[in-house]
């Protein structure tokens, strides 16, 4: 079983507000699982560390995906600092008391640098109020050195934000073939202000994907409808991914969406 912490940060602005980074635990065997540029990687150069790595990504989506760090360059230049094995699971673990009354988290992998990522857990209601989850790692994802491993989370009390953390890892898997699962939802970083979740509900995804955990009582669904998530009954399903897997020189991240 794989480990490793997300740990959450209280940040002073304006009223308390908390916020989360994916950390290193301390305890062997658990990998190292960092966010590109953390100051906690020792492989990031002095001069690249984000000391603002828990801040939500900016609203008007100009850091998306990955608070912009996703750069061929970066993961050129980057060690994997995780190794994933399709079929197994990873254990995430939690530590801190602001959490913004829980809200909606998922997790996600890119096999082209963050041009698409495809889910494989999303957490809806309570995240992050359990002290760990478990993430399964797909028995068919394939394998590749230096896929992006992302985290989100939509908060449910709070300003309007949205968080999000990417890793560089390896995935080892039994497969170089392309696989297919839910894009990743997106809300409240639209360049058009479009789609903003409503504050005292936890979004319940659309395409949650094949595995999800929901530790809360939720509606069926939500959409975005006039620029805001609302409850919905609907059987509509946000668009899936075909995840495949690209060679770094063919890789173009010029174009986010």
């Amino acid at each position: 079983m794989t480990g490793f912490i997300l740990l959450l940060l209280a940040m002073a602005v304006g009223t308390a507000v908390g916020h989360i980074e994916m950390m290193t635990p301390p305890v062997s065997p658990c990998p190292l699982a960092l966010p590109i540029n953390s100051k906690f990687d020792p492989q990031t150069p002095e001069s690249q560390i984000d000391f603002s790595m828990t801040s939500p990504l900016n609203a008007d989506g100009s850091n998306y995906p990955c608070k912009g760090y996703n750069t061929a360059a970066n993961i050129a230049a980057l060690n994997s600092v995780a190794t994933l094995e399709a079929g197994s699971t990873l254990t995430t673990n939690f530590s801190g008391t602001a959490t913004h009354g829980g809200g909606s988290c998922q997790f996600a992998l890119s096999y082209d640098g963050g041009e698409t990522f495809a889910v494989i857990h999303s957490v809806m209601a309570g995240c992050p109020l359990a002290t760990e989850y478990e993430v399964p790692i797909p028995s068919d994802a394939p394998t590749m050195n230096k896929a992006l491993f992302a985290w989100t989370w939509y908060n449910k009390i709070g300003n309007r934000e949205e968080y999000m953390n990417c890793a560089v890892v390896d995935v080892k898997g039994t497969s170089t073939k392309a696989f297919t699962a839910p894009a990743l939802f997106r809300a409240n970083t639209l360049s058009d202000g479009t789609c903003i979740t409503v504050e005292g509900t936890e979004v319940v995804f659309p395409n949650p994907g094949d595995s999800s955990s929901h530790f809360a009582s939720v509606a069926a669904g939500t959409e975005c409808v006039n620029g805001s998530i609302v409850a919905s009954t609907s059987s509509r399903k946000l668009k899936k991914v075909k995840v495949k897997r690209r060679a770094h020189g063919r890789r173009s991240l010029s174009d986010w969406h």
